[in-house]
């Protein structure tokens, strides 16, 4: 970069023919490196926003070496900004996929326990008391056999008959489907 004092003189007269003829792309390469690959394409924005900072306050350097630090920290400022944001938007980004999948997630879920209940509500009068009994109580099957005051043999061939029921009702895939999703 070819900084002199007569580039600077004209600087702080307004006059910035020489300055971006001379200075702009050696401060586009400076930008991109400080950037990185994936925010180099913000490079022109970072060097347009410091040179016009430092059009506004053009009369405060002294010399070209002040002139030269003060751009190049401006530079440096505003691509460490450009990479927070990048990087905060791409925290709001993930997190944002995560609660998407959560909520699709959750959705299917609730349609699945959906159709199991839709199915255990047809249920027949004692296949859904032995449903009951059995899944949502938690009972055992002789703990089962002694309230309703029949075999552990009735019991079990009754839970069979409720798996059965759900089977025919859902459709056997849907119901191996629907339980791989809940558990």
């Amino acid at each position: 970069m070819r900084l002199t004092e007569k580039i600077v003189d004209d600087f702080r007269l307004g006059k910035i023919d020489s300055f971006y003829k001379e200075v702009y792309p050696s401060l586009l390469v400076y930008a991109s490196r400080q950037l990185g690959t994936d925010y180099a394409f913000l490079a022109e924005d970072c060097v347009q926003d410091a040179i016009y900072k430092m059009y506004g306050i053009r009369e405060r350097f002294s010399n070209a070496a002040h002139f030269k630090a003060y751009l190049f920290a401006a530079i440096h400022n505003k691509a460490v900004s450009v990479l927070r944001r990048g990087q905060s938007r791409q925290h709001y980004l993930q997190e944002k996929e995560d609660l998407d999948e959560d909520l699709q997630a959750s959705i299917i879920e609730q349609e699945t326990l959906d159709l199991l209940y839709e199915a255990i509500d047809k249920l027949p009068g004692e296949l859904h008391r032995i449903f009951n009994l059995s899944f949502v109580e938690g009972l055992k099957n002789d703990e089962v056999a002694k309230i309703l005051g029949c075999s552990i043999g009735t019991v079990k061939n009754r839970k069979t008959a409720v798996i059965n029921f759900l089977k025919l009702s859902i459709g056997e895939p849907k119901l191996l489907l629907l339980l791989a999703i809940l558990y």
